[in-house]
């Protein structure tokens, strides 16, 4: 389940950076002229410019939020996932998603590590998850993306 959740941010984000590649590229539009006739055509030739620009601008912040968000520590989980190397901590949930309690989805939690102390906010798929419970998650080291061991 933990690498399914990494494959679906990992490729979303890829599809993210080709999008912006696509929209940087200096020939190309948003709007597809040989597709609109009339009072679109005439719309989109007077307004693609700026449209492009303003689109340009909001990929490309998107991408550069993105990246120390969510791309660096994709990437450097890479090899961990592939070889399932992840982290086994027992940790106690501080502060749960409480949001369609009895629907499995992705929830982010805090939890905090029994033996040592240490706080993290994990990304796991799971139904509610009830604040004080102690858990055993598998953690990808970066990307902070966890799967439930046990409850």
């Amino acid at each position: 389940m933990i690498l399914f959740i990494y494959i679906k941010y990992a490729l979303a984000l890829c599809g993210l950076i080709i999008f912006t590649i696509f929209l940087l590229s200096p020939r190309r539009s948003i709007f597809n002229m040989k597709r609109l006739k009339g009072k679109q055509l005439e719309f989109a030739k007077k307004h693609s410019k700026i449209v492009n620009i303003i689109a340009r601008v909001i990929c490309v912040i998107i991408l550069v939020l993105a990246l120390p968000m969510r791309i660096i520590p994709l990437t450097l989980d890479i090899p961990a996932a592939i070889t399932s190397n992840y982290k086994e901590v027992t940790v106690e949930v501080i502060k749960n998603d409480i949001s369609n309690p009895e629907k499995p989805k992705q929830r982010d939690i805090v939890i905090r590590d029994v033996n040592n102390g240490d706080e993290y906010t994990v990304h796991v798929y799971a139904k509610q998850i009830q604040r004080g419970e102690i858990l055993k998650i598998k953690i990808l080291p970066f990307s902070k993306f966890g799967e439930i061991i046990e409850y």
